[in-house]
């Protein structure tokens, strides 16, 4: 140390980087205020000719006198140095710990995933963590549904419902913005699906250059396990629908095991199904369930029977809520002329108060019969012509109608009420239908799922209907078998065709076929997907014979069971004014919830400016009602954010419009207590792989994490900061004072005054 660095405390170098200041407060000012007035009383004094001074003694004694006061005020200033230096910073660490319920499996080396992760990477304890915590400033963070510091065991309890990677990931990146982050390391069994919010936050972590390391805990493979996945059941159904639903399952070491499938209803068994589990990892398992009676929403319970060998029986239940519609599906029927057929149709379907049929018959030029209409002015002017009249149907049934009975503004009609409006059309076989009836030529023609040929004026054969291999699955044909679904149908009278229909488009799909004896089987029921709807013939133009013949019983139900199976078959898929979806498709308590709503005027184009409402009713009955806001960057389209607070069925009822354009659509959420984090629960390594190569990172195995200590790269930063280098007990200043007081003491002295 110099000499100047001991009289000033700090190097010269500093001095010349840096500038003085002082650091003076009011008490500095109260106590140099006092020493100016005791100054100002002495100086009076020791130049007052009072005292019998000599003059040059006088100013002498004065000078010294201010002097040390004088350095006595500037030490209780406080001067400082303030200089900007570089500062070196350790690295910063984030340890992601997953703390979602999945964490609860006993499949990592004996023990729970969450003891192995707590035996790694638990704050000051944790193998892992000691080791890094003596290079790094390790933070622990551990993540659900949200992300948040931990700082002991305590704090892991794997109790979330759901383990956002995302959110965890986003957390760890703008919390510790200012910090030297080095690296992240993810400890998780990477139960989460791969998100374009999760692809956002890695391609933010390769620009910033932090990578990722991630760590699997779990076993990649069950040993033995059933797990039921996913259920499927149609979005519409209607009272008295037997309720056909696909379960889809997979499995791990059972395949062989005879196991049993069960549908029950608040505890009330509905359908119980043996199967045996086949070699294959994931299969599907079509169920039918005994008809629904009451309107309104369902919820179903979906379980595997589990035993003794099952490693995981959280993933053998699936509840799952079923909507059957309270309105009844409108139905519009047009003739061109009196038949037969209007009058066993309406009688086949009046006893089903899910089916409302409107008839329409042509009987003269502009003169219209009408049966069935909701009010004195509906089709009073004949078959519609605007959208709003015509949308209101959920099914459209044209009979012996000549294309030329519908003018070109009601045949585009047809083609919009189809393709945007998402209708069903139903053609049937007559005098006056398909070739015959001059559709080839028309703008109708496109819409059908069959060829049409020449016109053949008085063609007229009886066929024997039997059901193609796929028609014998449909459930339509299944609905008509006597027997077991697939064993065809039983003996039923021949049907009369008079329009020769042998071939159907590509895409369309043959459900029934006729024989006459003839080389080429005809087509009797087909349809095809056409736009957002359906397009359907059924080419026969007396179905009323399997209900009138003779060698039918008085009590068959089979001509009833036809077409009110078709109808409600065609009305499922229909478009409905309101879409309604629920984000994510199974919530968890405490999760947000965002339902969209996609509303559509009468004419089924988007509302730019809808009046929506939301009613949420919770399991406990509690009412709420929320507004909509419009979707950012996406017209006509509406959000409405919900937090589901308890487990259990959610019933929403979206509103449309006032009375006189209103539009109600109901739906349901079942928010699951754990989520689906017991689904797809083995370790999910290629997700974890992905994360760790996205971002520069590597991916470890737990047992084989040891080399993670290593992997994370030593990250060292500086940063330029400023310091206030105290100089008021620096050695000189008080040299200096202690020089001044001694050489007032000395004259004082040697003048004799002292």
């Amino acid at each position: 140390m110099g000499v100047f660095e001991f009289l000033f405390k700090y190097p010269a170098t500093l001095y010349r980087q840096g500038t003085l200041q002082l650091e003076h407060g009011w008490m500095a000012y109260a106590l140099a205020g006092a020493l100016a007035v005791l100054a100002a009383l002495t100086l009076a004094q020791y130049l007052s000719r009072s005292l019998p001074l000599r003059r040059t003694d006088r100013l002498v004694l004065a000078g010294l006198r201010a002097a040390w006061v004088a350095m006595l005020v500037l030490m209780l200033f406080a001067p400082v140095l303030t200089v900007t230096v570089a500062q070196t910073l350790r690295g910063d660490v984030v340890l992601l710990l997953d703390d979602s319920q999945s964490m609860r499996i006993a499949d990592a080396a004996g023990m729970t995933r969450g003891a192995r992760l707590r035996e790694l990477f638990a704050p000051g304890g944790g193998e892992l963590s000691r080791a890094l915590e003596e290079r790094f400033t390790v933070h622990h963070v551990g993540f659900g549904l949200n992300a948040g510091r931990i700082a002991g065991n305590s704090v892991l309890n794997f109790a979330a419902p759901r383990s956002d990677l995302a959110d965890a990931l986003e957390h760890a990146r703008t919390r510790l913005q200012g910090a030297t982050l080095g690296a992240v390391v993810l400890v998780s069994d990477g139960g989460a699906a791969l998100s374009d919010d999760l692809q956002s936050e890695l391609l933010a972590y390769r620009a910033a250059g932090i990578a990722v390391h991630t760590v699997g805990i779990g076993a990649p493979r069950f040993s033995d396990d059933v797990e039921l996945a996913t259920v499927s059941v149609p979005e519409r159904l209607f009272p008295g629908d037997l309720l056909r639903a696909e379960v889809t399952l997979r499995q791990r070491g059972a395949a062989g095991r005879q196991l049993n499938l069960q549908v029950t209803e608040d505890g009330v068994l509905l359908h119980r199904q043996a199967f045996e589990v086949p070699r294959t990892h994931s299969f599907t398992l079509p169920v039918t369930v005994a008809p629904l009676k009451a309107p309104g929403t369902h919820r179903l319970s979906f379980a595997v029977t589990s035993d003794a060998d099952d490693q995981l029986p959280a993933n053998n239940r699936l509840d799952v809520p079923v909507q059957l519609a309270s309105a009844p599906v409108q139905v519009l029927h047009f003739e061109g002329e009196p038949r037969f057929e209007v009058k066993f149709i309406r009688r086949a379907v009046r006893d089903d108060s899910s089916l409302q049929v409107a008839s329409l018959i042509r009987t003269a030029e502009n003169k219209y019969y009408r049966v069935g209409v909701a009010d004195a002015e509906q089709l009073l002017t004949g078959f519609p012509e605007e959208p709003a009249a015509l949308f209101g149907f959920d099914v459209i049934v044209l009979g012996s109608v000549a294309a030329n009975l519908l003018n070109a503004a009601q045949q585009q009609l047809l083609k919009d009420y189809v393709a945007r409006r998402g209708g069903a059309l139903l053609l049937l076989g007559a005098r006056q239908a398909f070739a015959e009836g001059g559709y080839a030529a028309s703008e109708l023609s496109g819409l059908l799922p069959v060829r049409l040929q020449e016109k053949q004026s008085g063609f007229r054969t009886r066929v024997s209907v039997t059901p193609t291999a796929i028609g014998a699955l449909h459930p339509v044909v299944q609905a008509l078998s006597r027997t077991a679904p697939g064993d065809g149908l039983p003996a039923l009278p021949a049907l009369t065709l008079v329009n020769p229909l042998l071939a159907v488009k590509p895409g369309a799909t043959v459900l029934l076929e006729g024989d006459d004896g003839g080389p080429e089987p005809f087509v009797v029921l087909a349809y095809q997907r056409y736009g957002r709807g359906t397009v359907a013939v059924l080419a026969t133009r007396d179905t009323w014979r399997w209900q009138m013949h003779s060698s039918v019983a008085s009590d068959d139900m089979t001509h009833e069971t036809l077409w009110r199976e078709l109808f409600r078959w065609l009305a499922r898929p229909v478009r409905p004014r309101i879409e309604l979806q629920a984000d994510p498709a199974y919530p968890v308590p405490g999760e947000q919830m965002r339902i969209t709503a996609t509303p559509l005027d009468t004419g089924y184009q988007p509302l730019l400016a809808a009046d929506l409402r939301l009613v949420v009713t919770t399991p406990l009955g509690d009412r709420h009602t929320l507004p909509f806001s419009p979707r950012p960057g996406e017209n006509g389209s509406y959000d409405a954010v919900f937090t589901a607070l308890e487990p259990g069925l959610h019933e929403l009822e979206a509103t449309l419009g006032d009375e006189a354009d209103h539009a109600v659509r109901r739906a349901a959420v079942e928010v699951l207590p754990a989520g689906e984090e017991f689904r797809g629960a083995e370790l999910n390594e290629p997700l974890l792989r992905h994360i760790a190569a996205a971002t520069g990172g590597r991916y470890f195995r737990s047992p084989e994490a040891g080399g993670l200590d290593r992997a994370v790269a030593d990250v060292q930063g500086d940063t330029r900061i400023e310091k206030r280098l105290p100089l008021y007990d620096a050695p000189a200043l008080f040299v200096v004072l202690v020089v001044l007081i001694g050489a007032e003491w000395f004259y004082r002295r040697r003048r004799g005054l002292a």
